[in-house]
């Protein structure tokens, strides 16, 4: 995975950007593989949660993490074999939430939580599925 960087930003094609990305960039997340925010959404619906546990593993539904604005720690990634923990993850299990669901169960324990403003979703408390 792009050998020639040990750190990259990824943003879903649906971010917006209202300040200096550099910022965000800077953030040291050391020997973690990735930077990223609390999953908002998932943290307003609590009938899903066990899902988080049960399912993924994860320790406490607030590790479930959003993929949609990832510092990414290549170096990191390439050292821990991702690609292949990946492949073998996906050749036994269907997550739901696919690409993030997989992140989250791969970078278990390995996260740095930046804060919730660079990840903000414009209206949880409204979504139908809160009702």
């Amino acid at each position: 995975m792009y050998p020639q960087y040990d750190k990259v930003l990824y943003l879903d094609c649906d971010i917006v950007v209202r300040g200096d990305i550099s910022k965000l960039y800077n953030i040291n997340i050391g020997d973690n593989l990735v930077g990223a925010t609390t999953d908002e959404f998932v943290m307003s619906l609590p009938k899903i949660q066990p899902y988080f546990t049960k399912c993924l593993g994860l320790d406490k539904v607030s590790d479930y993490f959003n993929a949609g604005v990832l510092i990414m720690n290549l170096d990191q990634f390439r050292k821990q074999n991702f690609e292949e923990q990946f492949v073998d993850l996906l050749a036994k299990y269907k997550f739901v939430v696919q690409d993030q669901d997989y992140l989250n169960v791969i970078c278990k324990n390995k996260v740095h939580y930046i804060n919730g403003s660079w990840d903000k979703m414009p209206c949880v408390e409204n979504m139908p599925l809160n009702k």
